[in-house]
Order: C-alpha cells, then structure tokens, then sequence
C-alpha cells in the first residue's frame, strides 16, 4: 500500500511483489540500477518540458513513502547504517 490510494488493488500488489522477487537478494548496486533505469524511462516518457517536474514529484513521492512502508513492512530497529 502507499499514498497513492492503492491498497487492494490487485494489479499493483502483483506488481510489485513480482518486482520484489526479481530484485531480491540481488544487491543494492544492482537493484539501485535497475530502479533508477525504470524511473528514467518513465520520465523519458513525458514531455521534455515536463520532466523536471515529473522528475521532482517522484522524488517527493518516494520520500513520503519511505517511514510509511518501513513502519509497515520492516521489523529492523532504527538506528545507524552499521547495524543494518
């Protein structure tokens, strides 16, 4: 689920566990590259006057969406980058 009103819907959960499995244990390199390839061509997808913006509002979204998702999905503590 995220902000974007999406709970429940069958097509986004299949999506997204199916992209969670394929990047699973992949590294974060990898998984880094793979996303940021995705999002790319997404934005690639808008008009050149628009993709800043698209761009931006993505990046909010992700940013919003990061304590939402870790306080549902995550049993790790918070704490310092070494004791993950």
């Amino acid at each position: 689920m995220g902000i974007f009103g999406r709970k429940g819907d069958d097509d986004f959960d299949a999506l997204i566990h199916a992209i969670g499995r394929l990047l699973h244990g992949k590294g974060h390199d990898l998984q880094r590259a793979v996303l940021t390839d995705l999002v790319s061509r997404w934005i690639m997808g808008h008009h050149p006057s628009q993709r800043r913006h698209a761009l931006a509002i993505h990046v909010q979204a992700v940013s919003d969406l990061i304590e939402l998702n870790e306080d549902a999905l995550s049993d790790r503590k918070r704490g310092e980058a070494e004791d993950w």
